[in-house]
């Protein structure tokens, strides 16, 4: 019997309803993930904290991963032997390399001014999809491209007074600056994978073959007395890092975005470094400047520039998922295939 049109729109509401509950949790999610990656980094070693987070996350990812595979039922390692070379390059450069930039500027700087820098990924992800001409920018388009980077200029200096290049707090700032534009090129060679192969297939075995080389970084300076007397607080860090951030979060974006479209998620996505900066006071006690609002507002307002000249040219009319990917700001978006958006869903 079908139902009846006040019946579908109650489940349509609740659908929505849901979905953006999700949005909110996956903003509080990422933008508490910096303040509380600060905490696991006072015991541990950055590279130890990068080894330990993203075993969780292939452990969480993994689950995801099998029970869609018992849905779809398709064999386990399909996507490896169709696409191993592809699947294990991205999974290098996305958890592997640009992963030690990220870990390492989050130790050197603050957890406000990393999100805030971590927020122009879409706008590096616009620039590098340009150059290796598989999107064409608008006019509107250079204007926030141009708004933003001054906006991540004001951002990466610590100190208005001071232009020095060798302190700690700018290093971590080129360092996330370098992690956000090495994040913009893995997604723009994300998007012919994910014809192909679905986010999670994507993200799994990326995440598995990368485990080695995190292993490897991390073993020179693992401290094996810290880590049997590891406290409470750090244990939680890594386990919310890995299990949420890197693991959870993503799979309920994906979801959100099916349900919404991605104009609704990237309005509640540009909050993240908001909370991210929000946090990173409250938490760590962190000195929210007049240079982190006003680079804000330039990050910001340069994405939701490029956000419209995307909308004007019918950029939304290609199916898109967020990828399961680590540490994935709202706003870093990959074109996948019709079952690839399916699969995403039935985590």
């Amino acid at each position: 019997m079908l139902l009846s049109n006040s019946a579908t729109s109650w489940i349509k509401a609740q659908k929505v309803g849901r979905a953006e509950g999700a949005l909110l949790l996956g903003v509080l999610i990422w933008g508490i993930n910096y303040p509380i990656l600060k905490i696991a980094l006072v015991d541990l070693h950055p590279f130890v904290v990068n080894a330990l987070r993203f075993t969780v996350a292939t452990i969480v990812v993994g689950v995801v991963y099998i029970r869609q595979q018992r849905h779809m039922e398709t064999p386990f390692f399909a996507p490896v032997r169709a696409h191993g070379r592809q699947i294990i390059g991205l999974g290098i450069l996305g958890y592997v390399l640009l992963q030690v930039f990220f870990i390492l500027g989050v130790s050197l700087t603050t957890a406000g001014t990393a999100a805030l820098l971590a927020a122009s990924i879409p706008i590096w992800t616009a620039a590098v999809s340009r150059l290796l001409n598989i999107d064409r920018l608008g006019r509107l388009a250079w204007i926030g491209l141009a708004v933003a980077f001054s906006g991540t200029i004001v951002v990466i200096v610590p100190d208005a007074s001071s232009l020095s290049l060798v302190g700690s707090a700018m290093l971590g700032n080129v360092a996330i600056l370098v992690y956000a534009f090495l994040t913009g090129v893995h997604t723009t060679l994300n998007r012919p994978a994910l014809d192909h192969v679905s986010p999670t297939a994507l993200t799994f075995f990326g995440l598995l073959g990368s485990l080695p080389l995190l292993y490897g970084l991390a073993l020179p300076y693992v401290d094996w007395t810290a880590i049997q007397h590891v406290s409470p607080e750090v244990l939680g860090a890594v386990l919310y890092s890995g299990s949420l951030s890197i693991g959870i979060a993503p799979i309920w974006w994906a979801v959100a975005i099916k349900e919404l479209g991605l104009s609704t998620t990237g309005v509640y996505g540009n909050f993240t470094p908001i909370v991210g900066l929000a946090t990173g006071a409250v938490f760590l006690g962190e000195v929210v400047t007049m240079v982190h609002l006003l680079g804000a507002a330039l990050l910001l307002g340069g994405v939701l520039i490029v956000r419209v000249d995307q909308l004007q040219r019918g950029v939304d009319s290609q199916p898109i998922v967020q990828p399961l990917h680590a540490d994935c700001p709202p706003g870093h978006l990959c074109r996948v295939s019709n079952e690839a958006n399916t699969q995403s869903n039935t985590g």
